[in-house]
């Protein structure tokens, strides 16, 4: 089952994915991986700083560390009025 999601064409391209069909999974995981990548390089990092630094919507970055967190590879945690997170790995 594909379950489609609102992209916009230039946020696509950056993917490198070429189908016909668009699916979440592919562009979630590679965004997946671009932002565990960027949080074990940099430590603990706030989850306003990693939503700046991406040019991506904020829906699909926020999608994407809730995988993380739910898989078990970052960490989450309330600090001064901030989300940190930080690898467990």
């Amino acid at each position: 089952m594909t379950i489609p999601i609102s992209m916009r064409p230039e946020e696509w391209a950056k993917t490198g994915v070429v189908q016909d069909k668009q699916s979440l999974m592919t562009p979630l995981a590679i965004v997946e991986g671009e932002l565990l990548e960027t949080i074990e390089e940099r430590g603990p990092v706030s989850l306003t700083s990693l939503i700046e630094w991406t040019e991506l919507s904020k829906t699909l970055v926020l999608m994407s560390v809730g995988a993380l967190v739910r898989a078990g590879l970052v960490r989450a945690t309330k600090f001064h009025h901030r989300i940190m997170l930080e690898s467990i790995a």
